[in-house]
């Protein structure tokens, strides 16, 4: 996902789709909006908000100011709690070491819960045994090649 900002573009990559209590890398990279490069020594924040737009979490946790990226690339790891939609605004504070006014890129993601593998186990042993009882009882064989 990409998002842009007046002067900056922000990329947000997850290392899978978030679960709830499951850990999730969010890889963050910056980028010059004006020619599309790769921004170095980045300061930002990221926020977590949860649907009704309360934040649930902060990164860095306060009281700390700021965290800095000299690569202009990051990746955090993070956990969401529960189910839901969220929106993850990152907040650059500064670059090249100097303080610029705050820009935020937001991005919605959305945690769902695990497919519960013993519904998957469920269905298909009920389509086998829907299977069985029509070979069995009806002579029907939907795999037979022959008619």
């Amino acid at each position: 996902m990409r998002a842009s900002t007046k002067s900056f573009y922000v990329e947000l990559l997850l290392s899978s789709t978030p679960e709830p209590n499951k850990e999730v890398n969010m890889h963050i990279t910056f980028f010059q909006k004006a020619n599309n490069t790769q921004l170095r020594h980045v300061d930002y924040v990221i926020t977590v908000k949860d649907g009704n737009g309360n934040i649930i979490d902060r990164i860095p946790p306060e009281p700390a100011p700021i965290l800095h990226t000299d690569s202009g690339s990051i990746t955090v790891p993070y956990t969401f709690k529960t189910e839901g939609n969220y929106t993850i605004s990152v907040d650059i504070k500064g670059i090249l070491f100097l303080a610029v006014p705050t820009e935020t890129a937001e991005f919605n993601v959305t945690v769902v819960p695990e497919f519960p593998p013993m519904l998957v186990l469920v269905t298909f042993a009920t389509l086998i045994a829907l299977y069985i009882t029509l070979v069995r009882y009806k002579g029907y064989n939907p795999l037979s090649t022959s008619r």
